[in-house]
């Protein structure tokens, strides 16, 4: 008999169909950052502001200079291969060091055989694509909203559209949790 949380179900078809569309709208949103900075590049004045306060005005500069104008997709590729890393070994973490994973209903994971385990944290490897592709679009309007101030387009760096995707990047973990735990009810039988 194949273990429950082995059988195909509507929560890991979903949690593996959205971390597959996530991930590359992420690489999507990530080469546009890219060619929106190259497409900016030109037209940055130098020095360029860096840093913006919370009402979105400059308030620190540099040189303008290939390196410091794409530090801030370098950053971004940085952080999609680290969350990427983590989301890859996620499967074996789960198998060799399943105590280091913080997962609800941590006892009867940890009771779960490690193929078992593996497929229970499908919503966790979801959650983490959703927060890549999410601050990869933060990433792109920082990227656009630097330029615009910098080339004299707009006054400020809009602050708002912060509140959405940090609201929708802390709005997925209670989705996470919930499946995640019925994973782990049907894993456990």
């Amino acid at each position: 008999m194949v273990p429950p949380v082995l059988r195909p179900s509507p929560t890991h078809a979903v949690s593996g169909t959205l971390a597959i569309a996530c991930f590359f709208m992420a690489i999507i949103l990530h080469a546009a950052t890219w060619w929106r900075a190259a497409v900016w590049y030109p037209s940055l004045p130098d020095p360029f502001p860096t840093h913006f306060d919370g009402a979105g005005v400059p308030d620190a500069w540099t040189a303008k200079s290939v390196g410091a104008w794409f530090m801030l997709p370098g950053i971004g590729v940085a952080m999609l291969c680290l969350l990427a890393g983590i989301g890859a070994g996620l499967a074996w973490m789960a198998r060799h060091a399943p105590t280091l994973l913080n997962v609800p209903c941590k006892d009867r994971f940890l009771a779960l055989p490690p193929e078992c385990r593996v497929g229970v944290l499908g919503p966790t490897r979801a959650y983490l694509a959703w927060t890549v592709m999410l601050l990869c679009g933060l990433f792109l309007l920082l990227v656009e909203g630097t330029a615009r101030v910098a080339c004299g387009v707009m006054a400020v760096l809009p602050v708002w559209p912060l509140l959405p995707i940090v609201s929708l990047i802390l709005a997925g973990l209670v989705p996470c949790w919930r499946a995640t735990v019925r994973a782990i009810d049907r894993a456990a039988g």
